[in-house]
This record gives structure tokens, sequence and C-alpha cells, in this order.
């Protein structure tokens, strides 16, 4: 039998780095300390360095090894890659990992990757170097608005290299560049189309974008001549709007004196032309904005007409029925329902042909229904007294003659009403103005009482007499008022029910407040009930109130807020309209007409809803001393002065831009109001307005009048 060949191992290894002869078992060459060994990559048995193929499983191992070397040299290839985009702590991360290659048989690439180190190093210094020095000068170059400049120098800037900040301005840069081409293309369109209102606010955009461009600033001088003629030419036609917006158009760097006046002058022009056509009333403050708008337009054939046909309205007194102003506009719908007029002169037993009404004209009416009240008339007759402790002087029998002391904020006003043969009848009146309203903050430390003493002590001294009745009224406000309904049950569950109402209403003790009530008949076509007025004070007001009237010289047989004292006012003098029919409860569906009050005095405006079988009122804090403060704000000046420019808006440096706070603030009313009587219709959908009646010395305040016309008419 033939027998197999031994396999003889060897007994020694040689280096391939230093060619030093190792004995067989040795892992690092004992010439260099380069490993001998290395695992196969296949089966993982251990061979030589120098080996070609693995004597276990038979793999190429310099195959392999070539494939190792071109993976090393693919990194390489990918270092480089990395460095051209900007990606240098990518690129060393893989030449470093190179470079540190021990492997004799990888050594080129070794050597090579090491080189690319420091190439890839001195490239990454120098591109950081050149993009901060752009990035400074970018920052410069966007500090003396130079967007295309920014553009150009950040562009160049590797992305890698540009934090947040850089790309922000980068992109502001890059917007504003865009923007500016626009500008510049409807520029020359403009020019070419000799479109100067265009070009001037093209103009205007670009300076503002680059204010230091010499091109601009003169070709904004030669705009400014053409949009002079043309407004000059416009202003001369009446056509104000368009004068004023062609000076609007011309850029500020080419702005002069002459300009600021000419402009200021058809502000205030188109703004007196635009208030004439909108105002609804012929007013003296309406003659005087005309007779503006005739100087400024002294060649309109139509503004001096306006002027004449204004005058003649105002002088010839030829008044509307309760309305002391007469119509200017052909119709006068309100929002509220129905036409609105201004309740200066009462028809009532021809109250309104009293002098006084004339002079004050709807200032009197809260006083008239306190006196009417005095007389035992009106619906609301219960007023604020206890009946166990009497908080008011002894009560009279029904008297024949009371006073009516409305005490506002802004003024006292009275009226003695004499009551003969079931008429009434003015005997006098009482009016004083307060020098200061009590509503007004006021450097000094005076308070609502001392105020309101001098004018008291006056009215005492002149008018007052312990044989003559005194009915006063004190503002709404310091009351709290809950409109509800309760069932048609007898008197005294009917009183209980109201205590309930008020004790879970009122979140006070009940020996702390005073009620005044007034409970209406129940509607048989309603299935709500009766409906209920609960108005409540602390007695602690009542008292100090009292005691203010008492130390002026003023004895009172009776006291009301004046929300009522307006509601007493109105039933009397619509009682025609307000009297309820027996035919209206045969009607379920029947609509109950109704009136609307809008009362505005100097600290609070009152909005008044009254029908036939029940009434709603709602007060808020908001009346024509607000006025003053946005005028005396807006143009610079004490509340004094701003009382003055109220009445004549026309003094008024500009009027256009002052007064505009007001006519939004009267929006802002208005829409208030709105919400207010939304949500009491949801409550009364049977409510029917048919007319609207505005009152009070607030309510001759220019525009004040237009927050109660109709959306279309206000327009």
């Amino acid at each position: 039998m033939s027998s197999s060949p031994e396999i003889t191992q060897p007994t020694s290894y040689v280096c391939g780095n230093c060619k030093t002869e190792n004995a067989a078992n040795t892992k690092f060459c004992e010439g260099c300390g380069h490993h001998l060994t290395e695992p196969c990559d296949a089966c993982g048995k251990t061979v030589t360095l120098s080996q070609k193929f693995c004597g276990k499983c038979g793999v190429n191992l310099g195959k392999a090894n070539q494939q190792r070397f071109e993976q090393y040299k693919k990194r390489l290839t990918e270092a480089i890659k990395q460095t051209k985009l900007h990606e240098y702590e990518h690129a060393l991360a893989l030449t470093q990992s190179l470079s540190n290659l021990d492997d004799y048989r990888f050594r080129s690439i070794a050597e090579q990757a090491a080189i690319a180190t420091g190439k890839i190093e001195d490239i990454r210094d120098r591109t950081v170097e050149e993009a901060l020095t752009r990035i400074t000068e970018a920052k410069k170059a966007l500090a003396g608005d130079d967007s295309a400049k920014v553009v150009s120098l950040l562009e160049n800037v590797p992305n890698i290299l540009r934090d947040t900040e850089v790309e922000n301005i980068l992109q502001r840069a890059k917007t504003k560049v865009s923007e500016t081409q626009v500008l510049q293309d409807e520029l020359r369109t403009g020019i070419t189309e000799k479109n100067w209102l265009l070009v001037g606010s093209l103009l205007e955009q670009l300076l503002d974008r680059y204010p230091m461009e010499s091109r601009y600033k003169e070709l904004a001088q030669k705009v400014r001549g053409k949009l002079m003629r043309n407004a000059k030419s416009s202003a001369a036609k009446g056509n104000f709007s368009s004068a004023l917006e062609s000076l609007n158009a011309i850029p500020t760097c080419a702005s002069t004196q002459e300009l600021e006046k000419l402009a200021i002058w058809a502000s205030k022009a188109d703004w007196c032309a635009e208030q004439v056509k909108r105002e609804p009333f012929a007013t003296p403050i309406l003659g005087r904005m005309a007779l503006t708008h005739t100087k400024s337009a002294s060649e309109l054939p139509h503004a001096e007409l306006d002027v004449k046909e204004l005058a003649s309205l105002i002088k010839s007194n030829q008044y509307t029925t309760r309305c002391p102003l007469p119509r200017w506009k052909p119709s006068n719908k309100s929002w509220l329902g129905g036409e609105f007029l201004l309740l200066g002169l009462p028809q009532m037993h021809d109250l309104g042909k009293h002098e006084a009404f004339r002079a004050n004209p709807g200032q009197l009416n809260v006083a008239v229904g306190l006196a009417i009240q005095g007389l035992g008339h009106g619906r609301i007759t219960c007023h604020f007294a206890s009946k166990k402790k009497k908080l008011l002087g002894s009560r009279r029998k029904k008297p024949t003659r009371c006073w009516g002391l409305d005490i506002g904020t802004a003024a006292i006003k009275a009226v003695l009403l004499e009551e003969k043969d079931g008429s009434l009848k003015i005997l006098d009146t009482f009016f004083e103005a307060l020098p200061t309203p009590t509503c007004r903050k006021s450097a000094e430390a005076d308070t609502p009482s001392t105020l309101l003493l001098p004018a008291l002590m006056k009215f005492a001294r002149e008018k007052s007499s312990d044989k003559t009745s005194v009915w006063a009224g004190f503002p709404s406000g310091e009351t709290v008022t809950h409109f509800v309904s309760i069932p048609s049950v007898k008197e005294k569950l009917t009183q209980q029910l109201l205590e309930k109402e008020i004790s879970q209403k009122v979140p006070l003790p009940r020996e702390d407040i005073e009620v005044a009530q007034w409970i209406g008949e129940a509607d048989p076509a309603n299935l709500k009930g009766r409906p209920v007025t609960l108005s409540i004070a602390r007695k602690k007001f009542l008292h100090d109130y009292i005691e203010t009237l008492t130390t002026a010289g003023i004895n009172v047989s009776g006291l009301q807020c004046d929300s009522l004292a307006l509601l007493n006012f109105a039933t009397s003098e619509f009682s025609e309209l307000l009297k309820c029919s027996e035919d209206d409860s045969d009607q379920i569906d029947a609509k109950d007409d109704a009136i609307a009050f809008l009362n505005c005095g100097a600290s609070s405006t009152t909005l008044l809803v009254v029908s036939r079988r029940s009434h709603w009122y709602w007060t808020m804090e908001r009346g024509s001393e607000a006025v003053n403060s946005l005028i005396a704000r807006q143009a610079k000046v004490t509340l004094e002065k701003a009382e003055e420019l109220k009445r004549n808006p026309t003094e008024l440096a500009d009027p256009a831009s002052q007064y505009a706070p007001v006519e939004n603030s009267f929006l802002e009313v208005r829409a208030r109001l709105e919400v207010a009587l939304k949500d009491m219709l949801k409550q009364n959908d049977r409510i029917d307005i048919t007319s609207t009646w505005c009152m009070g010395g607030g309510s001759l305040t220019h525009q004040w009048m237009r927050l109660v016309a109709a959306q279309e008419e206000s327009s």
C-alpha cells in the first residue's frame, strides 16, 4: 500500500515588511514589530500575510487583499469628493482613518491619505477664512442697503458655512433684490405711461429701500413738479380727494413747506366736503364746515349752494315735530328701526315751545321725566325710598307743581312743571354747566360732590322752595337693573317671587339695598308672564347722595335713577303710540310696536326701548367726555380746549386724521349697542322698533348721529 506524503509545516516566517526571518509561532516580527498573521476573511483560520490561498478553505487571499486595496482607494476618492462639497470634517475623518493603516501591503494608500489630510486641512482653513471675510463684507453691505452686493458675497459662501443668521441675511437680501427688480420694471412702465401717481408711489418705496440712491432722488424732484400741477388742477375743480391723492404720492424726500401746507389745506377741504355730504341733519357745526369748504373751493357753484341751503335751513326755525334740527339728507333710516330724529322739543302739552328746550335741545328730557313722576304720572311710580325707614324727607300729597332736577356729570338741569286741568305747563327752568365735568380726571383733589355743590346751591338759592316738590335724579351707573318675567299670581305671592329674584341676583344683604320695581300687565298672547323691572341701588350711596343735596339746601321728595326718569318721559311723550288697545291681545302673533331712545350724556350712553307692555334699557360708560379726551390726545391740547374743538372740528389743524379716532370710537359704541340690542331681542322676539329718537347733549357731537344711521346711510 502506498502512503500519503506528510505535510511539512513551515518552521519560520519571513516578514514582508523588513525581510526578517521569524519563528513559526511568532505573531509579530522580531525585526520591525509588524504583525505576521491575520485571520482568513472567509473561514477565520490564521494565515500569514504572504500566503496566496487559505490552507483551510482555499480562498484566494491575494484577490481578497486586492479588493481591500480597492476599497481603501474608493475611500480616498470619497474624501476628495467630500472636500469639493466643503464637507471637510467628513473628508478628514476618511483620510485620517486611511493614514493610520499599519499594513505594509497598503502603505501607498496610507501615504496618499496623509498627504490628502494636509491638503484638506489647508483648503478648509483657507475656505473658512474667505467665508468669514465675505460674511463680514456682506454685513457691511447690508448696513449700506446694498442688497445686490450682499447676495453676490454670500452666494459664494458654502452652504455648510452659513449659519442661521447668515442664511436669513441672504434670503432677505434676495427678496429685496427681487422686489426691487419688480419695482424698477413697474417704474419704467409708469414713466412710459405718464402715470405719475404710480411713479411717485414706486419712488417712495425704492427710496425707502435705497435712501442714498441719487438717481431716485433726482427723479423724485421731477415727479414732484408734475404731481403738484395735477393737485392744483384737481383742487381748482373741487376734487380735493384727487388733489390729496396727488400730493400724498410725492416722495417724502421731495417734500417742501409749500407742499405740506397744500396737503393740509386739501385734506381739510376734502374732509369738510365729505362731512357736508354725509351728515343727516343741518347743524351749525355742519354750516361751519360747508363754509370752510366754500372758502377752499370758491369757484365751485355747488359748494356755495350747500352753504346757502344750510344757512337757510338753520335760520328758518321751520323745525319738524319734536326735532329742532332740519333734515339735510332725504332719508334718515336707523339700524335700530324706523327713522331717527333728535328729540329736542317735547310735544306733550306743547312743552317744546318753551325757549329752554330750543336753547338746550334734547338735554331737559330727563328733568321732565323726574317732574312727571313727581306729579304722579309716567309708567314708573316706585322710586328709591325705603318702606320701613324713609331715606327721604316726609312725603307729600300729590303736588300740583314739581321740580325735576337732573344732576348730570356736565351740567345741572331742572324743569318746574305745573299740572292744571289735566295739562302740564313749564313754569321755570334751570341750566347750569359745571366748570369741570365730574367724570373728568382732574389734577386737583376735587370730588364729584365738591364739583356739584356750587351749582346745586345756586339752584337751591334761586329756584328751590319748601312749598314745591323736588324730584332728583342720579346716574343709572349706580344701579343694577334686571328685567325678568313672573307668572300671573296674587299680589302676596308676587312679592315673594320678586324677593326671591332679588336674593338670587344681588350678592348683597337685603337691608343694604333699595329696590325700585315695576310690574307690568300680562299679555294674553305672551306665555312668558308679567314683565318686571327691578332696579337696585346701595342704601349707602343713596344716603350720601341725599346728604349732598341737603348740604346744598335742597330737600327732595323723590329720588330716581336717570334711566327710569327717561322712561317716564318717553311713556308720557308718546302716550298715544304706547297705549294698549283691547284688540292687541287678541292677535297672538302680533308685533309689539316699540320706540327706541338713545340718550348720550357726558359720561354715559343709554339705549332705551319702550313698547306698549314692557321696556328695556342698557347703559354703557361712554359719553361725550370720551370725545374730548380723544381730541385732546390727538391735537395735544387741554380738555377744555378739546371741548371747544369738538364744537367746531374745522379748527383742528388736520381734522381728517385728528378726528378719525372719534369716528372710530362711535363705531365701537355702535357695535356694543348692536350686541346689547340683539341680546334683548332674543328674549323679546315680538318687539318691533318703529322709530328711533336721540337726545342728550352728547348727541349733538359731530358724527354722533351717524352711529344711529343704517349701514347704507352711514357708509
